[in-house]
C-alpha cells in the first residue's frame, strides 16, 4: 500500500512538470484580405494543435513588415502611421510608436536583445523598448536592418549615404562602420557576416576581421549571397552556385541560366533550386559535389492561364521539413512531397485553394491557403487540422518561431 501512495505521488508530480511545462508560442497569420474593396491586414493567433486563440483587425493598410519572439509580434506601417507591439499569446496591443515616412516608403524591424529596431528608407534608425516603446536610441541613418543568428549584432545597411553599421544589441553602441561601394552587399550567414566588400568573404560580425576568403573561378558581376548547407557555405553568384571549402577557394561550381534560376533552400545533404521555364524543374544538387541527384519536373495548369501568360508567371512555393521536400506550383491546388534523397514522391496534398505560403517546424508542415491556415505531419503529409480564415486572403505572412 505504502508502495501503491508513493508511486501515485511521483506519478502525480510527473504530471505536474508535464503540465508546467512551457508550449510553444502561437502561429501567427498577418493577412491581407479584401473587404469592400479595400485590403485589410488581419492578425490571428494560433495555437501549435489548432485553435485559433485570436483574431484582431489593423484596418486598412500598406506594405508592413513584422518580427517576432516568444512573447510579442511587433508590426511597422506606413499607412497606420505607427509601429506596434502585440501580445504574442492574447493579441493585446502593447504599446505603439508613431512612425515617419509616407504610405510607399518600406521599413524594416528587427527585435534584438531587449530592444525592437525600426529602420527604412529617408528616415534615422530607432531601438525602442521591446518591453514599453520607449525610445532608447536613434542612428542618423536609415537603410534596411538585420540580426545576426545569435542576435548580439544588428546590421543596418543605407544604400542611399552608402554606409553600413553594426551595432550591438545590448548596449547598443556602435561597433563599426563601413563604406559600402554601389554593387557591396552584406547578409549574415550562419555565425558570420557575408561580404562583398571590395571582394568575397566571410568576416566577424563584432569586429569585421575577415574569418575566410572566398576565391571563385567565375566572375562576380552582380549580386552575391552564401547559405549554409549544414557545414558547408554555399555561394550563390548570379547564374553560379559554388561551394567553398574551408581555404575559401570553390571545391565545385553549377552554371546555370540565371534569368529564371533561384536557390530555393539548402540541407546538410542536399542544395535545391528551382528553374522556370516552359516547365518548371526542381533540381536537387548533392552538397558534396555539386552533381545533380534528382530532377522533378512540374508542367503548368494551362487551362488556367490566358493565352498570353508565359510560363514564367507560374512559381513554385517550397519547403524543406526534416528529409522531404514539399512544392506547391501556384498553377495547381497539389502540393507534393519528395523523398529529399531520392525525389520520390511520398504523397500528393490536394488543396481547396491555392497556397500563399509553406513552412516548417519541429516535424509539422503549415500551408497558409487563401482561407485557411493547415498543419500537416512533416514526412506523410497527413492532415492534422485546419483553421478557417476569412478570406479571400490575397497576401500573408506566417511566423513559426
Amino acid at each position: 500500500m505504502k508502495l501503491a501512495v508513493t508511486l501515485l505521488a511521483l506519478a502525480s508530480i510527473a504530471s505536474a512538470d508535464r503540465s508546467a511545462t512551457p508550449s510553444a508560442p502561437p502561429l501567427v497569420v498577418l493577412a491581407y484580405v479584401t473587404k469592400d474593396g479595400k485590403q485589410a491586414l488581419e492578425v490571428y493567433g494560433i495555437s501549435t494543435a489548432g485553435r485559433l486563440m485570436y483574431r484582431k483587425s489593423l484596418g486598412s493598410t500598406s506594405i508592413f513588415n513584422a518580427a517576432a519572439d516568444d512573447r510579442c509580434v511587433v508590426i511597422t506601417d506606413a499607412k497606420l502611421a505607427a509601429t506596434l507591439c502585440l501580445d504574442r499569446l492574447t493579441g493585446k496591443e502593447l504599446w505603439r510608436q508613431k512612425r515617419e515616412g509616407t504610405v510607399s516608403d518600406w521599413v524594416s524591424v528587427t527585435i534584438a536583445g531587449r530592444c525592437v529596431f525600426v529602420s527604412g528608407q529617408g528616415q534615422k534608425s530607432r531601438a525602442f523598448s521591446l518591453q514599453s516603446g520607449a525610445l532608447q536610441k536613434e542612428y542618423d541613418l536609415g537603410g534596411w536592418a538585420d540580426v545576426s543568428e545569435d542576435r548580439r549584432t544588428v546590421l543596418v545597411q543605407d544604400y542611399k549615404s552608402r554606409q553600413a553599421v553594426a551595432i550591438d544589441a545590448v548596449s547598443l553602441k556602435t561597433l563599426w562602420t563601413r563604406e559600402l561601394g554601389k554593387e557591396d552587399s552584406m547578409a549574415f550567414c550562419g555565425p558570420h557576416l557575408f561580404v562583398d566588400h571590395g571582394g568575397l568573404a566571410l568576416v566577424d560580425p563584432r569586429t569585421f576581421k575577415q574569418v575566410q576568403p572566398v576565391r571563385l573561378s567565375v566572375p562576380v558581376n552582380s549580386w552575391a549571397g552564401a547559405s549554409r548547407a549544414g557545414e558547408a557555405l554555399i555561394v550563390n553568384i548570379d547564374g553560379a552556385l559554388s561551394r567553398i571549402d574551408g581555404s575559401g577557394a570553390a571545391a565545385w561550381t553549377r552554371t546555370f541560366d540565371s534569368s529564371n534560376t533561384y536557390l530555393a533552400g539548402s540541407s546538410a545533404t542536399r542544395v535545391m533550386l528551382v528553374q522556370h521555364d516552359q516547365q518548371v524543374r526542381v533540381r536537387a544538387l548533392d552538397v558534396k559535389d555539386g552533381r545533380e541527384v534528382w530532377t522533378s519536373i512540374i508542367e503548368p495548369d494551362r487551362s488556367s492561364m490566358q493565352t498570353d501568360q508565359c510560363a514564367m508567371v507560374s512559381e513554385i512555393t517550397f519547403s524543406m521539413a526534416g528529409e522531404t521536400a514539399w512544392l506547391m506550383h501556384a498553377d495547381r491546388r497539389e502540393i507534393t512531397i519528395h523523398d529529399l534523397s531520392t525525389g520520390e514522391v511520398r504523397s500528393t496534398v490536394k488543396q481547396a485553394s491555392h497556397v500563399r505560403q509553406l513552412l516548417h517546424d519541429r516535424g509539422r508542415v503549415y500551408a497558409l491557403t487563401e482561407n485557411a491556415l493547415v498543419g500537416y505531419v512533416a514526412g506523410t503529409g497527413a492532415l492534422r487540422w485546419s483553421v478557417p480564415l476569412d478570406g479571400p486572403i490575397v497576401a500573408g505572412t506566417l511566423i513559426v518561431k
